[in-house]
């Protein structure tokens, strides 16, 4: 059903010259800057005095650094969920890349990734409901988890997130209803599950360039 998708060596962290010249072909000179900004401003986050609430604001910040661009303008198709690669390279995407972004930092920071959680939700904004995604962080299994996003830069808890309607959350253990750790029928039927599956194998093969 999942895959294990972290591995111990850095992802594009510590990218190999194949696949930073792989993103160079696609994505054009600017990959290569691009990625070496990232890995700079990782690396600076790595070394940083600060607990774990800090290390989720700044890659928080970092992330929403990237300009948003939907799916349809960035790669001519509805709905994609780009690699962190793919997302720093283009420099370019919509929630769902920053959130999958954000997730695969973290856990190379060290953050466990029974503490994070990927929420699809609705959020009221600029005056309708839209589909969005945001990142979760439990401090413990029964807590309030705090939220990353590119909406709302702030890390607030999800009590003081009226705006947004969770769906449902995920991770590599499974796939939950709302946001509690803690729900008694894991939904096992939705399209996320195909995607969340064929994105980390995406991850795990340019892991291995």
């Amino acid at each position: 059903m999942f895959v294990s998708s972290f591995a111990a060596r850095a992802y594009i962290e510590r990218t190999s010259s194949v696949l930073r010249d792989a993103m160079v072909s696609r994505f054009g000179g600017s990959a290569a800057e691009n990625l070496a900004n990232w890995q700079r401003a990782m690396q600076a986050i790595l070394v940083a005095p600060a607990g774990e609430r800090q290390t989720l604001v700044a890659v928080n910040n970092l992330a929403n650094r990237v300009d948003y661009l939907s799916d349809q303008q960035n790669w001519g198709v509805p709905d994609y969920w780009a690699t962190p690669a793919e997302f720093v390279s283009k420099g370019a995407g919509d929630c769902e890349d920053y959130v999958i972004a954000k997730y695969y930092a973290l856990r190379t920071l060290g953050v466990d990734g029974n503490k994070l959680r990927l929420i699809y939700a609705r959020a009221f904004f600029q005056g309708q409901l839209v589909p969005h995604m945001v990142l979760a962080w439990y401090r413990s299994p029964d807590a309030e988890p705090l939220l990353l996003d590119n909406i709302d830069p702030r890390l607030l808890p999800a009590s003081q997130r009226p705006d947004l309607s969770p769906v449902y959350g995920f991770n590599e253990e499974g796939l939950w209803q709302g946001t509690s750790r803690n729900a008694s029928a894991p939904i096992t039927q939705v399209q996320m599950l195909s995607k969340w599956t064929d994105l980390q194998w995406r991850v795990k093969a340019e892991m291995q360039l």
